[in-house]
C-alpha cells in the first residue's frame, strides 16, 4: 500500500484524538464533581481497549516512519495525559509546587512514556517496510514490546495505565492474565485492533468478515476460559484467615509532618488495631508509614503492638547509621511481627520512588550538590516470603510489597515463585487526592493476584483499601477519605498459574523479534555469508554475545529491582547495537543515527565527567569513536534511474 507524507492535517488527528481518548477512559477515571466512576461501577469501558487502537493503526499502516512517529507520539501523549492527570494534584496540592511547573512535569511524564511507544510502533512499521510484511501483523509485537520496555527503563520504569489493565477490569477477561501476564494482555489487545482495522481497510473483500469474525473470536475466548475458571472456583473449598486492613485517613498534610502530629496518629492507629482484635483478627495489617515515630532499624519489639499477641504487619520508616561514612541512610519498610510480638522480618522496599526515595545512577553527585540529602533511602535486596507466626503452630508464608511495587509483575512473581502463599501491600494513596490514581493503582493489584494465584491483602492511608482473592476479585473495598478498618475471612487458595511458571515470555519475545528484526534490516547478514565476508559475520555474532552476556550478567548476578544493573545493561545494548551499526551499515539513515547518538553520549559523558567522576571519561572517548565510525561508512549509491 502507498505510503503518506510526513504531514499532519485535521483528519490525522481527529483520529488521533480518537484512538488516545477510547484508550484513556479505558481506564478508570474518576473526576470528584464530573467523573465519578468508581472501580466496581462501568468495568465495561475496559472493553474499549479492543477498539482504541484501531484508528492510530489504520494511519500507521498508510505512513512513512516520520509520520508514523509523530502520530503515535501524539495518540499516546494525549493518552497518557488523560490517565495520568493526577500527577498535578501530587505535585501542585501536596508538593506544593507552583501551577505553571506542576502542569509541565505532568505533561512531560506522558510525553516521555509516549516516546517508548512511538518508538516501537515506529520500529514496526520500519520491518514492515524494510521486509515487505503488513504492518498490521508486526503491530500487536510492537505494542507489546514498547510497554513491556516501559516496565522497565528508565530509571526503573512505570509501567502504569497500560492496555492490560483496561480490560483487566472485567473479571472475565482478568483470569486470562493467570496464563500470559499483563503485558499477554496487553499482546491480545493488540492482535484485536490489528484484526478489526485490517477487517476495515479490506471492507469489500469477500471474506472480511472471516478476519472481523476472528477478532471477535479472541474476545469470546477470553470470555469463555474467564467464565469456566470462576465458575470452578465458586466451587473451591480451602481453610481461611481473619485479617484486617486499617484505614487511618491522615491527612498528607500531617503525615509530612508526622513528627509534630505523633501521637494523634498514634492514637488513631491504635484504637483501630484494638478494634480489628475486638472482631477477632489473626494478622492486621498496618498502611505504608503509618508509625509516626523514627525506628532503630534493629527494633525488636514495638510497644503496644507488640503486647498484644496478633501477628501484625505495620509501616514504618527506620534508620541507621552509614557504615564507615558519616551520616544516616533510611529504609521504606514494612515491620513484620509474629503472635509474640517479636519483629521477626523487616522488609525493606526494594523498588524506590526515583529522585523521591533514591538518586537513579549516574547522577547521585550531581543530585547531592543541588539538593544535598535527597534520596537517602537504601533499597531492600531481598524477595523471599517470611513465615510468619499467626497464631500457635500455624504460620503463613507472607510475601509484602509497598506503595507502587505491585504494579511491577515481576516483584510478586518472584514471591510466588518463593513459596508466598499470601500478597500484603501497605500504601499511601493519600498524594493523590479524590482523582483517578486510586482507583487505577488497585486494579493493578487485581491483575497482580490473578497472575500469581494468591490473594492480595491491600492496606492504605486513605483508601482504597481491599481484600482481593486469588482471582483478583474484590471484596469489601473501603472508600476514599474514610476512617475505618476491613475485618473479614479470606480464603488461603493458592492456584498455581502458567504465569508464574512462564512469566513474561510473550513480552520477551516481541522485544526479541523487533531487535533482531532491526539488525537484520539494517545489517545484510545473509549478503556476508554469501560474499564469505566472516569478519563481519563475526562482528554480528561478537556484538550479539556482549548483549546476551550483559542480560545474563545484570539480571542474573544483581538484585531484580537494581536500577541501576538495568541502566547498564541498556547502556551496553545501545552501544554494541550502534558498534554494529557503524562497522557495518550502508545506509545514510544509520549514519545519521550515529552522529546524532555520538553527540548525545560525548555531552552527556562529559558532564558526567566533570560533575561525577573520570569513569565517564571512557564514555566521551567512545562517542568519538562513534562519530569516527559514522565519518567512514561508505554510503551506497543509488543505481541511476
Amino acid at each position: 500500500m502507498p505510503t503518506i507524507k510526513a504531514r499532519i492535517d485535521l483528519k490525522t488527528i481527529i483520529l488521533c484524538l480518537l484512538s488516545a481518548l477510547l484508550l484513556g477512559i479505558s481506564q478508570p477515571l474518576y473526576v470528584k464533581g464530573l467523573i465519578e466512576t468508581p472501580l466496581s461501577y462501568q468495568s465495561w469501558l475496559g472493553l474499549l481497549a479492543f477498539v482504541g487502537y484501531v484508528p492510530l493503526f489504520l494511519l500507521v499502516n498508510r505512513s512513512n516512519l516520520k509520520a508514523a512517529f509523530w502520530m503515535t507520539f501524539f495518540t499516546m501523549t494525549v493518552q497518557y495525559t488523560v490517565v495520568l492527570y493526577w500527577i498535578y494534584i501530587a505535585l501542585h496540592v501536596h508538593g506544593h509546587i507552583m501551577p505553571i511547573l506542576a502542569a509541565l512535569i505532568t505533561l512531560l511524564l506522558p510525553m516521555v512514556l509516549a516516546l517508548k511507544g512511538a518508538l516501537f510502533i515506529t520500529l514496526a512499521r520500519f520491518l514492515s517496510l524494510r521486509f515487505n510484511v503488513p504492518f498490521l501483523i508486526l503491530a500487536p509485537f510492537g505494542l507489546c514490546a514498547g510497554e513491556y520496555f516501559r516496565n522497565y527503563y528508565i530509571f526503573g520504569g512505570f509501567p502504569w495505565g497500560n492496555v492490560g489493565y483496561s480490560v483487566g477490569r472485567i473479571d472475565e477477561i482478568l483470569q486470562v492474565a493467570s496464563l500470559v501476564g499483563v503485558y499477554g494482555l496487553v499482546f491480545i489487545v493488540g492482535a484485536v485492533n490489528a484484526l478489526l482495522a485490517y477487517a476495515f481497510i479490506n471492507r469489500e473483500a469477500r471474506n472480511n468478515y472471516l478476519v472481523f469474525g476472528a477478532a471477535w473470536l479472541i474476545v469470546i475466548a477470553c470470555f469463555s476460559y474467564g467464565s469456566l475458571r470462576l465458575t470452578r472456583a465458586a466451587h473451591e473449598f480451602a481453610s481461611t484467615i481473619r485479617v484486617a486492613l486499617l484505614q487511618g485517613d491522615i491527612p498528607q498534610e500531617i503525615k509530612s509532618a508526622a513528627r509534630l502530629h505523633a501521637h494523634e496518629i498514634l492514637d488513631v492507629y491504635l484504637g483501630l488495631h484494638q478494634e480489628a482484635i475486638n472482631q477477632g483478627a489473626q494478622l492486621i495489617i498496618w498502611p505504608e508509614s503509618s508509625y509516626p515515630r523514627y525506628l532503630d532499624e534493629n527494633v525488636k519489639r514495638l510497644g503496644k503492638i507488640s503486647d498484644d499477641h496478633v501477628a501484625s504487619i505495620v509501616g514504618a520508616s527506620v534508620y541507621g547509621e552509614n557504615k564507615g561514612k558519616e551520616g544516616y541512610h533510611a529504609h521504606n519498610a514494612a515491620l513484620l511481627i509474629d503472635y509474640d510480638g517479636n519483629v521477626v522480618r523487616r522488609y525493606d522496599k526494594s523498588h524506590l520512588v526515583p529522585f523521591g526515595e533514591y538518586v537513579p545512577w549516574p547522577m547521585t553527585k550531581i543530585v547531592d550538590k543541588i539538593v544535598p540529602g535527597l534520596g537517602a533511602f537504601l533499597p531492600g535486596v531481598d524477595l523471599a516470603p517470611e513465615k510468619l507466626s499467626i497464631a500457635l503452630g500455624k504460620t503463613l508464608a507472607v510475601g509484602a510489597t509497598i506503595c507502587y511495587e505491585g504494579i511491577f509483575p515481576e516483584i510478586t512473581r518472584s514471591y510466588a515463585k518463593n513459596g508466598a502463599s499470601l500478597l500484603v501491600n501497605l500504601t499511601n494513596d493519600a498524594w493523590y487526592g479524590y482523582s483517578s490514581a486510586p482507583f487505577q493503582h488497585l486494579l493493578m493489584y487485581k491483575l497482580r493476584s490473578a497472575e500469581t494465584g494468591l490473594p492480595f491483602l491491600r492496606a492504605t492511608n486513605s483508601g482504597i483499601s481491599a481484600l482481593i482473592d486469588a482471582y483478583g476479585r474484590l471484596h469489601r473495598p473501603l472508600g476514599l477519605f474514610t476512617r475505618g478498618l476491613v475485618v473479614d475471612n479470606i480464603p488461603l487458595i493458592k492456584k498455581p498459574t502458567a504465569y508464574v511458571a512462564i512469566g513474561d515470555a510473550i513480552a520477551m519475545i516481541s522485544l526479541i523479534i523487533l531487535l533482531v528484526g532491526y539488525v537484520l534490516a539494517v545489517l545484510p547478514v545473509h549478503s556476508y555469508v554469501r560474499l564469505g565476508q566472516w569478519w563481519k559475520v563475526a562482528a554480528v555474532f561478537g556484538l550479539s554475545i556482549l548483549i546476551i552476556g550483559a542480560y545474563v550478567y545484570y539480571t542474573g548476578n544483581q538484585f531484580a529491582t537494581d536500577e541501576s544493573a538495568r541502566t547498564k545493561l541498556l547502556i551496553v545494548s545501545i552501544f554494541a547495537l550502534l558498534l554494529m551499526i557503524g562497522l557495518l551499515s550502508k545506509t545514510k539513515r544509520s549514519r545519521s543515527i550515529l552522529l546524532i547518538f555520538g553527540a548525545v553520549i560525548v555531552i552527556c559523558a562529559a558532564v558526567l565527567t566533570i560533575l561525577e567522576s573520570l569513569y565517564f571519561l571512557f564514555g566521551v572517548l567512545f562517542g568519538l569513536l562513534i562519530w569516527v565510525l559514522a565519518f567512514r561508512i561508505k554510503v551506497a549509491e543509488k543505481p541511476a534511474k
